[in-house]
């Protein structure tokens, strides 16, 4: 019997070394960071008739800000939902998104094009479609890069 008590002491304290040497490793990781961001982000919504508008405002410690403005429409009768992204960074750069989702009979369509500051750009189409015959989800994603990825 106090050989299973040892043993279990044993266990319990190899656990406790374990942990502390993963806090105190975290902490150090934690420390090699550039440091915790803290800042105040402000969020403004309003409807509309067809969906949303969105600004955000990030404003950080330094003084810098960086912006996010959003529209969302929605068209029922036609099946659509566009999305128009505008964010400026705390640098000035701009970063467009358009994306355009259309409902279909089996599932939908989305063309995305985003417009990096640097003026490259990415389309992304996706068709997806479900077959309730055979319960299966069929996803197809064509990305294209200008200027491509270097290899």
């Amino acid at each position: 019997m106090k050989t299973l008590i040892s043993s279990r002491r044993a266990s319990v304290c190899a656990l406790a070394t374990v942990l502390a040497a993963l806090a105190l490793q975290s902490t150090a990781l934690a420390g090699t960071h550039s440091g915790k961001r803290e800042g105040t982000k402000t969020i403004q919504t309003q409807r509309t008739a067809t969906g949303y508008e969105r600004h955000t405002t990030w404003a950080g410690q330094n003084g810098k800000t960086a912006t996010r403005d959003a529209v969302v429409t929605r068209d029922r009768e036609a099946g659509t939902r566009t999305r128009d992204i505008t964010s400026t960074g705390p640098n000035g750069k701009t970063r467009t998104v358009n994306d355009v989702t259309t409902r279909t009979e089996t599932g939908y369509n989305r063309e995305t094009l985003v417009t990096n500051p640097n003026g490259s750009t990415l389309a992304r189409d996706v068709t997806s479609s479900y077959d309730p015959a055979t319960q299966t989800r069929t996803k197809e994603v064509t990305v294209d890069r200008t200027p491509p990825p270097a290899e």
